[in-house]
């Protein structure tokens, strides 16, 4: 019987399914109260933004105001500070003088293109705002002259900056070949180097004032000497710088050209004991 029984239950049992039946204004109200709250957390996201980009890239807070430049010798204290001020100024909507967007490594870059240095370190404080430069210059004292342009060279050869105020009373160099170059490009060796200042020292100690020395090509040792008096010697950079003096002197002596030099063309000491003059 109680087999039967359950059998009977099983066939009265119906299936039945709970409905939530929600009231249809409040679920639009719901939806529209969600979108409000959208729309205010964008708006509230927007304006935050906009306050944090104005504080930090656009208020004068981080601005800097002060650029100190410690090392400067030779340089020009004005003409550096202008390529400070240059990087600064880049940007369109947001400058650089703001302390988040000064790139040091573009300064050095720039820096680099018109001056070579031995170092520098450059260094920016967020509060107050501010960036320290310290360098050491390198020293020149000769002026590499080309057709396009007028450089100061180190004792390495190396192109330090272009001529400025001091360039006249260092040596001149004169390139008469086709050339183009820039700061931080060696145009002479340090063998060249010496052998020109040794050279100017020893004309200038026998009172043959130097105006200017003449490098015909990167590829020959042909050097030419222009003289206060207006006449040229020419040197070969293969021979001693000792015994080709002495043949000027012995010809000038031989010759009794002393009181005609300012009438010469040009002295060739090129070809060891074969002397030319005109």
């Amino acid at each position: 019987m109680i087999m039967r029984m359950d059998q009977n239950k099983s066939h009265l049992s119906k299936d039945f399914v709970v409905s939530n039946y929600q009231n249809p204004k409040k679920v639009r109200d719901g939806k529209v109260l969600k979108k409000k709250n959208l729309i205010i957390t964008l708006i509230a996201v927007i304006i935050l933004g906009m306050a944090f980009v104005y504080f930090f890239y656009l208020s004068s807070y981080f601005r800097i105001e002060q650029v100190e430049i410690f090392g400067l010798k030779y340089i020009k204290n004005e003409d550096f500070d202008n390529i400070v001020k240059q990087e600064m100024q880049r940007g369109v909507l947001f400058k650089h003088n703001n302390v988040f967007l000064f790139n040091i490594n573009d300064l050095q870059s720039e820096i680099a293109q018109t001056y070579l240095l031995e170092w520098i370190e450059i260094q920016k404080s967020f509060h107050p705002a501010y960036v320290s430069i310290i360098l050491q210059e390198k020293v020149s004292t000769l002026a590499y002259i080309t057709q396009e342009n007028c450089f100061n060279i180190d004792i390495k050869g190396d192109i330090v900056e272009k001529c400025n105020d001091r360039s006249s009373e260092f040596i001149q160099i004169r390139f008469e070949g086709d050339k183009s170059v820039g700061v931080g490009d060696n145009v002479l060796s340090s063998e060249e180097i010496n052998y020109i200042i040794e050279l100017n020292d020893q004309l200038e100690g026998q009172g043959n004032k130097v105006k200017t020395f003449k490098q015909i090509s990167d590829s020959n040792s042909d050097l030419r000497v222009m003289t206060e008096k207006g006449f040229e010697i020419y040197f070969n950079q293969k021979l001693s710088i000792t015994d080709q003096l002495k043949r000027l002197n012995l010809l000038i002596r031989e010759e009794g050209l002393s009181d005609k030099l300012d009438r010469l063309n040009y002295i060739d000491l090129r070809f060891g004991e074969k002397v030319f003059y005109q």
